[in-house]
């Protein structure tokens, strides 16, 4: 990635898009490595403006928020795959699924699916504030087990959540479903 025509292709793109075939053969697609790919546009007063305008002004602060957990949530993947599920800390594990939420819910969408395929910026701003309140809630969990259970049932209702027509009965019933869990935790 560091020979000049990439470096320069990244310069005048502003925005890179690292493909991972880790990804892929996980069955993550889009297969865009979230870590290793970025937007210079971020960076920029226009963006930020417009993005204030058509959203909030609190977006692009939550994004760079929700990557810095992404990374974190690598690290500790590394960590756990290294010392095992028994050997790191339970909050290790929490730290872990919450990344994990923004990668299923946020990061992956099933192109084949009329719904998930294309996603309104209010749909997007939702479900953003979504995995955020999930992201910066406390979990207390017995033990990994717990905390990989909860997360997994989590995760299946928000990616049945993106599957629902925006504002439908079945995406309200989703969202509802998904506030009493994190409401009994």
């Amino acid at each position: 990635m560091k020979e000049p025509v990439t470096e320069n292709t990244k310069k005048v793109a502003r925005c890179f898009y690292g493909l991972e075939q880790d990804r892929a053969d996980k069955k993550r697609y889009p297969a865009v490595n979230p870590i290793d790919s970025y937007s210079k546009y971020l960076e920029y007063p226009e963006f930020a403006e417009y993005i204030a305008k058509k959203i909030n002004d609190k977006w692009i602060p939550k994004v760079l928020n929700l990557k810095t957990r992404m990374q974190r949530g690598k690290e500790i993947a590394e960590q756990i795959n290294i010392l095992g599920d028994d050997g790191v800390p339970v909050d290790y594990h929490v730290v872990f699924w919450k990344s994990e939420i923004i990668d299923f819910v946020i990061l992956q969408q099933d192109a084949f699916d009329e719904i998930d395929a294309v996603t309104s910026l209010e749909r997007q701003e939702d479900i953003l504030n979504l995995v955020t309140e999930i992201c910066e809630k406390e979990f207390d969990f017995v033990d990994f087990l717990e905390c990989v259970s909860y997360f997994r049932k989590l995760i299946n209702l928000c990616k049945q959540m993106n599957y629902s027509v925006y504002k439908s009965e079945e995406y309200n019933n989703f969202v509802s479903q998904i506030q009493a869990m994190l409401a009994s935790k």
